[in-house]
């Protein structure tokens, strides 16, 4: 695969491509050895040298940005999930964030109560904020409401509505913490809450991540640079107190050389970058670009109080340093620069769209306000003609993107099992 990005670019999609079964012989295995997530969301980010995995989200909002074609494929995914994993299961508890206004949230749990529902379940949607308690008719972004249930515990069981669900559905990421009411539940928790942000961390992620993804390239025969970004993780970090801004510099350089061997290698004409990201938290929050150590250390008061927390005002302290990838993808009359989100259950990818901004470059996070959201139409997915709001992908990218989002939702159940049984190492593909 060494040559020019041209070649890099033809090389890996045929790799992926020709090599179909034998990856997913690769990635049957992985998924047989842990439980991967209900549902998870990857941001990849793809140009003539590589496509990467740059994010990953353990409790996803954005369902409402799916193509309606995708509905069915991922109510088929939810149905032998839930089978599968909670036989007998009929009434689900969707326990949502409860400290949001966001309007486009609230849209996204319509459509998710949707799918649920699509997949033969009762779905009532739970908040532990007090102030919507009893209940509440929520306006959604595009019309209509949700009804939102404050939610008591009556011994070891949590109610909602007057109901004892079989299975609580978490979409609230813990970003300030596991609450007590959820310890010790007869009812069982998906995604569980140490997937939450109180504890799950990026670096873990992606160290996962780039194990998979050498593995895979030993067993295949390609550079696992193509599928996979370099990071550090630099803990004990104060950006207001301006503490471990050193230790962070001399990581940037450090991902930046080993960046720039890669592009040397591969004859790519252009600078590294790389995004430096809190090490855990959610909606692009906490991450800026840097071209190298000095230019991070020069970064000012108002760039420090953005780095400085995350959401709910969590407080940063530690930060990955992460491989800039750059996206080529453009779209629209006027090529704004975009990126594909993939959507998974149980490990299978079921959707996913472009995700579009008209002010940003492409080295920077796209994940930012004023990004808009193209749904992504799989022609594998439905039957008729897409909507006329979405773009048919292609298979040869549908299938790099079903690869990649497939490896980050195994990584994220070997993440969960790394949680629960400290020190466990991963395995290795016979």
């Amino acid at each position: 695969m060494k040559g020019t990005t041209t070649e890099a670019l033809v090389g890996l999609d045929r790799v992926l491509v020709e090599d179909a079964d034998r990856i997913e012989d690769f990635l049957a295995y992985h998924r047989n050895q842990v439980l991967c997530p209900v549902y998870t969301s990857v941001d990849i980010r793809r140009n003539q040298a590589k496509a990467a995995v740059v994010d990953a989200n353990a409790f996803p909002a954005g369902f409402n940005n799916l193509a309606g074609r995708s509905h069915g494929e991922a109510a088929r995914a939810i149905e032998n999930y839930m089978r599968k994993v909670y036989p007998g299961a009929k009434e689900l508890l969707v326990l949502a964030e409860g400290h949001t206004r966001n309007r486009w949230y609230f849209q996204s749990l319509r459509t998710l109560s949707h799918l649920f529902e699509k997949a033969g379940y009762a779905v009532t949607l739970g908040t532990l904020n007090e102030e919507l308690f009893p209940e509440a008719d929520v306006e959604a972004a595009e019309g209509g409401t949700v009804r939102i249930h404050g939610v008591l515990r009556e011994g070891d069981e949590l109610i909602a509505d007057g109901v004892v669900h079989d299975v609580v559905i978490l979409n609230n990421d813990l970003s300030g913490g596991a609450p007590g009411i959820l310890d010790g539940l007869s009812q069982p928790i998906t995604p569980p809450p140490a997937m939450g942000w109180h504890r799950r961390r990026k670096s873990e992620h992606f160290r996962i991540v780039n194990g998979l993804s050498e593995q895979l390239g030993a067993h295949i025969g390609f550079d696992a640079w193509c599928i996979s970004a370099h990071f550090e993780r630099v803990d004990g970090v104060d950006f207001k107190a301006r503490a471990g801004l050193d230790e962070v510099g001399s990581a940037i350089d450090r991902v930046l050389a080993r960046t720039q061997a890669k592009f040397d290698e591969y004859g790519i004409q252009r600078a590294p970058t790389v995004f430096v990201k809190a090490d855990a938290g959610t909606y692009g929050m906490g991450v800026m670009t840097a071209r190298s150590g000095e230019e991070f250390l020069r970064i000012n008061a108002r760039g420090r109080e953005r780095m400085a927390k995350g959401k709910g005002g969590v407080k940063t302290t530690s930060v990955i340093v992460q491989e800039g990838v750059p996206t080529d993808l453009r779209t629209g009359e006027a090529a704004l620069v975009a990126e594909p989100v993939m959507y998974m259950v149980c490990g299978r990818v079921v959707g996913g769209f472009n995700r579009i901004h008209g002010t940003k470059t492409d080295e920077e996070s796209l994940n930012a306000p004023g990004a808009s959201f193209q749904p992504l139409a799989f022609l594998t997915h439905g039957e008729g003609e897409p909507g006329p709001d979405e773009t048919v992908l292609d298979p040869v990218s549908a299938h790099v993107y079903q690869v990649l989002g497939e490896i980050a939702s195994i990584a994220t159940g070997y993440e969960l099992r790394s949680a629960e049984q400290p020190g466990t190492e991963l395995p290795t593909y016979p």
